[in-house]
């Protein structure tokens, strides 16, 4: 779980980067709590307050044969 912040409309963010042992993603969720959706409508979208969520993704299984 990662915050993130954006001003300005998102001009100015800091970059976040998932780090997963397999390079690998498999899901990523976005959420804002009600304090959060609040400071963003509440400043035009000059700043918007949010957590980032990620699921890395297991590594693959290797081919298999299909000869029969």
């Amino acid at each position: 779980m990662v915050g993130s912040n954006s001003f300005g409309w998102g001009a100015v963010q800091r970059r976040t980067v998932a780090e997963c042992p397999t390079n690998l993603i498999d899901e990523v969720r976005v959420h804002q709590n009600l304090g959060q959706a609040l400071a963003s409508v509440l400043t035009l979208g000059l700043y918007m307050p949010t957590r980032i969520e990620y699921v890395c993704a297991n590594v693959p299984s290797p081919v298999g044969s299909t000869d029969q």
